[in-house]
């Protein structure tokens, strides 16, 4: 919500079920011209390797953390303001902010 407020269109999709991959429903929430952000809590980046696999579609952006702890809000925050003012690499890896 706090990205829409300040203008920028953002929307949210979780999936929860990931087999079988409800791959019409996905085709139907995800635009081919949208930037398609993927959050993980893994190194590789499997949920997006699968969206490849069954959708033919790839993030345009992967955000990662593999420490062990979830992803708290700030991180998430910073991550998509840096994607849309368009200084994000492709990959955006988190680490332990407590170290």
């Amino acid at each position: 919500q706090k990205f829409n407020t300040e203008g920028k269109a953002v929307r949210a999709i979780m999936v929860k079920l990931l087999w079988p991959l409800p791959v019409d429903e996905l085709n139907n929430l995800i635009n081919k011209d949208d930037t398609l952000v993927v959050i993980e809590c893994n190194q590789s980046g499997q949920f997006n390797n699968l969206l490849k696999e069954k959708l033919g579609r790839e993030a345009d952006h992967l955000i990662l953390k593999y420490t062990g702890r979830p992803f708290i809000l700030e991180e998430i925050k910073k991550s998509i303001k840096n994607i849309i003012s368009g200084q994000a690499e492709k990959k955006i890896i988190h680490e332990n902010i407590f170290e």
